[in-house]
C-alpha cells in the first residue's frame, strides 16, 4: 500500500495543502484533490501516494481524524474500484 484516499476534505483545500500535510511523514509519489470536470471545484476527496508503503501506513495511523483547515479527515487504503458498479 502506498496510495490514500482522503476524504471529507474542505472544498477550499488544494494540492499544496494536502501535499504539505502529507508530506511531512515522507516524500510523496503525487497529490491530487478531486476535482470536476466542468467547474474545475473540488469534490470533497483526494488522493496521496507515497514512495514508500511505511510512510503510507504512519500517514493512515497518525492522519486519520485529523484536521485540515479546520475539519476532521477522513483517511483510507485507496483500492481499485470495481467495473461491475
Amino acid at each position: 500500500m502506498t496510495k490514500l484516499f482522503i476524504a471529507s476534505l474542505k472544498f477550499d483545500v488544494d494540492e499544496d495543502a494536502l501535499s504539505a500535510v502529507f508530506s511531512a511523514i515522507g516524500p510523496l509519489a503525487s497529490c491530487q484533490v478531486a476535482r470536476d470536470t466542468q467547474s474545475g471545484k473540488s469534490l470533497g476527496y483526494g488522493f496521496v501516494e507515497f514512495q514508500s508503503p511505511n510512510d503510507a501506513a504512519e500517514a493512515l495511523r497518525r492522519l486519520d481524524g485529523s484536521e485540515i483547515h479546520g475539519r476532521h479527515i477522513v483517511v483510507k487504503e485507496s483500492t481499485k474500484r470495481s467495473n461491475n458498479a
